[in-house]
């Protein structure tokens, strides 16, 4: 599998077993938006039209982010006198082990990401009075769009692995695959949230979710630091070679 391909399935990864926290933080936001809709447009409406609406935007959203945050990296690697590039691939590795601590709740250090955020979203938060109440497809997508800035630490944590991708089209790449993967627990709220969020709060469920992650990338750091240890020792016989 291509390091390429490892992120994006990194991401998938961290999105779906993130779900727990996604209903948590976000399911609140999914019910009032369904309920916000006029009574003379709730004959017609449908709801999940519109829930794809609200996260098609929120996904477009983390997929533009992805896609400036791998600029910043080609910035940083371009500019830094070391090798950003793998520093930044080794420091994603260490990103997915804090994410899976976050999401078994054994250590909750990301959450702190979100304070930060917060100084982002107030002044944006006031644009989200200008579309309610949702009466269409196109304002449920602008809404879900500034959902997509809402403070998350889980957001801002893909969004900094994102940044190991190496230009914009493989970060914007990343956080399309992270948002896809938050989709199946925030489509499932609704008729099935109760449930599906019992499901997911259970204690062994998110231990289980949050581990998988910490071996995941637990294994994604050992990969790569054998794959340069290997292309160095190739590199090292190859310029001895050379001498001989």
């Amino acid at each position: 599998m291509s390091s390429y391909y490892l992120l994006l399935t990194s991401a998938l990864m961290m999105g779906i077993l993130g779900g727990a926290h996604c209903i948590g933080m976000c399911g609140g936001i999914v019910c009032a938006l369904c309920y916000s809709n006029p009574t003379s447009a709730k004959k017609n409406w449908k709801p999940i039209a519109y829930q794809i609406s609200y996260s098609l935007g929120r996904i477009s959203t983390y997929t533009l982010l992805g896609a400036v945050a791998g600029l910043a990296s080609i910035y940083i690697s371009s500019n830094a006198g070391f090798n950003a590039g793998l520093i930044l691939r080794y420091f994603s590795s260490v990103l997915i082990i804090l994410v899976g601590l976050y999401v078994a709740g054994w250590w909750r250090i990301i959450a702190s990401f979100e304070k930060m955020g917060h100084i982002i979203w107030r002044p944006l938060s006031k644009l989200t009075k200008y579309l309610l109440p949702v009466t269409n497809m196109r304002y449920a997508f602008l809404l879900g769009g500034l959902w997509g800035l809402l403070p998350c630490g889980l957001v801002y944590t893909a969004l900094l692995y994102s940044m190991s991708a190496g230009n914009w089209m493989k970060g914007a790449g990343v956080m399309l695959f992270f948002g896809i993967g938050t989709l199946p627990a925030l489509l499932l709220v609704g008729s099935t949230m109760q449930s599906y969020q019992y499901f997911l709060a259970k204690n062994w469920v998110r231990q289980l979710s949050g581990l998988t992650l910490v071996i995941f990338g637990v294994v994604s750091f050992v990969l790569l630091g054998v794959s340069h240890h290997s292309n160095y020792g190739c590199q090292s016989c190859h310029i001895i070679s050379n001498k001989m």
